[in-house]
């Protein structure tokens, strides 16, 4: 016996855009997979629910070239795709990021807790992560990876030490 195992968070590239594949069995594949990530989005976190309802209207309000008044580059749809893949491989014990969109057309995933403590990670349609951090103590990180629909430890581990050392403070301010 076989068994098939498919990254269901992005059907279309399996199907492609404007497949030519027809018939029942491909009607039958395209609506289970929807239902799938219909379910899976149902099952995610609130704070990543929140993410990704903020991805959706800043794509859409950043669509057209110029969304700044200035000459910024308009959000992608591909850029888009990458930034919710992103945002939906972020565990659930992780606080929201803010979204932020750039004038060069790529989507910043943000966790800005403050004067110097600061994690962000760009993502564009290249789906190269461009990220930078501040943290405790002045230390700073920053780097580039490839993205390929799984967020490496690396960038989690920053968020992480950013969140951990924020709730660390926000213990000791209330003790």
């Amino acid at each position: 016996m076989s068994t098939l195992a498919l990254a269901l968070s992005r059907p279309a590239q399996l199907l492609g855009t404007g497949s030519p594949a027809h018939g029942v069995e491909f009607a039958q594949l395209k609506a289970l997979l929807s239902a799938v990530q219909s379910d899976r989005r149902a099952a995610a976190s609130a704070p990543q629910s929140v993410a990704l309802a903020e991805l959706a209207r800043v794509a859409k309000a950043c669509s057209q070239r110029g969304w700044d008044g200035y000459d910024a580059q308009p959000i992608s749809r591909q850029t888009q795709l990458n930034a919710r893949v992103f945002l939906e491989d972020l565990p659930m014990w992780l606080q929201a990021p803010d979204i932020v969109p750039e004038p060069d057309g790529e989507i910043a995933i943000e966790w800005d807790l403050g004067p110097g403590r600061i994690f962000s990670v760009s993502i564009g349609d290249t789906g190269k992560l461009h990220y930078a951090g501040l943290f405790q103590g002045g230390v700073e990180r920053h780097g580039v990876e490839p993205f390929e629909g799984v967020v490496s430890t690396e960038i989690l581990g920053y968020a992480k030490r950013l969140l951990d050392a924020a709730s660390a403070a926000s213990r000791s301010r209330a003790a």
